[in-house]
């Protein structure tokens, strides 16, 4: 939480949205001002938040403020940076002229838009006061891993221009591990699995190492198969044993879907190692409820003691 912008990145359904709100709340807790970004063609946050998409900050609770990216909305706005009145940008907007340079320029607009995270860390309109953090709530990964690119890939195409200078500002921002860090979220799937894995590789080959993993959904099971054991013998000396089957099968579902999450979680450190948060599957709540129960859960995370190392590491 130290770092000003933090990019939340993973799998479409992974709870993308849900991680990204409860870092927005645990930062808020901790008496800090925080603005949540995201894409406004899915504005899964928004909604979350029971808000229209809105493409300046808005504060949806104290402390916490909600802003929508839109490539038309946010090149537009950039034009209002480089054109002396309101009057102007608007006949730009309405020529032919620059409908054909936007169509014939593909990524400008998404180029552009992630430049915002770059405008709301480093310049915010005089008088208005910082954000101690920038959440970006990232598009599913294929579509992350193009728009974070964009920057890095804009110097060959865009040169000593004011585009390609803003770009090379926005990419050093990505980079700069002291103030910016990637978070992505997984489940234990196995398609999740493999695309976290593979979209580590690919930001690690852009020079945007993840700073960690949260593994969303995990299930666990308070007992194994000794406990299980047990019950059927005392439901079978209470002559209960069709009454107490149902729950042994779904006892013993349970624990196999917890091993093979612990084997996911296993697989996930062999393959990326590096920092990994778990959090459990929440069944019983949604919306803002859910949000809070992931905060609680983050909070004992960060403020649990260190894990001991083992005597080899040592």
């Amino acid at each position: 939480m130290r770092h000003r912008l933090l990019i939340v990145v993973g799998k479409g359904g992974v709870g993308r949205t849900c991680v990204s709100a409860a870092l927005g709340m645990l930062s808020v807790r901790a008496g800090r001002r925080v603005l949540l970004m995201e894409i406004d063609s899915r504005a899964a946050m928004s909604t979350l938040f029971g808000r229209k998409p809105v493409y300046e900050p808005t504060e949806v609770s104290p402390g916490l403020f909600l802003m929508a990216l839109d490539g038309r909305n946010a090149l537009e706005q950039y034009l209002g940076l480089a054109l002396p009145s309101a009057r102007m940008v608007r006949a730009v907007v309405a020529s032919r002229l620059y409908k054909y340079f936007v169509q014939a320029a593909p990524g400008l607009r998404e180029l552009i838009m992630i430049g915002k995270l770059l405008h709301e860390i480093e310049r915010r309109p005089a008088g208005e006061p910082p954000w101690d953090n920038v959440i970006f709530d990232a598009p599913a990964s294929g579509h992350a891993l193009s728009l974070l690119q964009m920057p890095l890939a804009a110097d060959g195409a865009f040169g000593a221009s004011v585009v390609g200078r803003e770009s090379r500002n926005v990419a050093a921002l990505l980079r700069d591990r002291d103030r910016t860090a990637i978070i992505q979220v997984s489940t234990p799937e196995p398609l999740a699995i493999a695309e976290t894995i593979e979209t580590h590789r690919a930001l690690c080959d852009l020079g945007l190492e993840p700073s960690g993993i949260v593994m969303n959904r995990m299930v666990a099971a308070p007992f194994g198969n000794r406990e299980i054991e047990g019950l059927e013998r005392r439901a079978a000396r209470a002559e209960s044993a069709d009454q107490i089957a149902p729950l042994v099968r779904i006892a013993r579902a349970r624990l196999r879907t917890a091993a093979h999450h612990h084997e996911a979680l296993n697989d996930i450190r062999a393959a990326i190692g590096g920092e990994v948060i778990e959090l459990p599957e929440v069944a019983d709540a949604d919306g803002l409820d859910l949000i809070e129960r992931i905060v609680e859960r983050l909070e004992f995370e960060i403020s649990s003691e260190p894990r001991i190392a083992s005597p080899a590491a040592v």
